[in-house]
């Protein structure tokens, strides 16, 4: 497999990166994306809306989120489910672990899959 080069190249401004293409521009996370951690909880509480639950496991098992996956029954608040119901196209993030190494692990959501939310994530 040949790996594409840019002729053109600038300083990110960051050591770690490195120089980039000039036409790039570089942003800080917060400015692309929404962090959001999950509180929903793995319990089934009566009075709330029956969901699934995408758990850190799911992510940190695979790179792809999609519907070959079980998530896991429980329930949900109406605001809950608003806030963190997962789309076609995001990409979770594991936000804490045991080790380092397992912090910041990435998923894609891909087609196929339920509508879900995400669990303590």
């Amino acid at each position: 497999m040949q790996i594409s080069t840019y002729e053109n190249l600038k300083s990110s401004g960051s050591t770690w990166l490195g120089d980039i293409p000039t036409h790039w521009d570089t942003k800080k996370l917060k400015f692309l994306a929404t962090v959001q951690p999950s509180n929903v909880d793995k319990k089934t509480v009566e009075g709330e809306e029956s969901v699934l639950l995408c758990n850190y496991t799911d992510v940190y098992k695979n790179e792809y989120i999609d519907g070959r996956l079980e998530f896991m029954q429980a329930s949900a608040t109406e605001a809950e489910i608003r806030k963190f119901k997962v789309d076609f196209g995001d990409v979770i993030v594991t936000k804490d672990s045991e080790t380092p190494e397992d912090i910041a692990v990435p998923a894609c959501v891909v087609g196929g899959c339920p509508e879900f939310c995400v669990n303590g994530i």
